[in-house]
């Protein structure tokens, strides 16, 4: 679900959990080596790939991926994450160059 969370330099920025294709159990136990007693504290964790997106008339002008995201909730990803405002200068970025028009020859 597309959440919108603030508007920056002219653009909505939204948020939206994807589903990730990386299974969470074979992400910590198999690719960072986590022992099962790890795993098992962030078992009922929400995981996805978080899309922070920044939209101008309703048009979706950029995005910034970023998956393995294992939270409490979606919404401490977009609350507390250090990851987060990063997103939305990329997200803005991308954003800005989509809508500026290209010099004419």
């Amino acid at each position: 679900m597309l959440i919108p969370l603030f508007e920056k330099d002219g653009f909505i920025i939204c948020f939206e959990a994807h589903e990730e294709d990386v299974s969470m159990r074979r992400h910590f136990i198999k690719e960072c080596g986590w022992g099962e007693s790890e795993y098992r504290r962030i078992k009922n964790y929400e995981w996805f790939c978080a899309e922070v997106s920044a939209w101008k008339d309703g048009e979706k002008l950029g995005s910034d991926y970023l998956g393995c995201c294992c939270y409490k909730t979606a919404k401490d990803f977009y609350t507390a994450s250090a990851y987060f405002p990063d997103m939305v200068g990329y997200a803005i970025e991308e954003a800005k160059a989509r809508s500026t028009p290209s010099p004419s020859p």
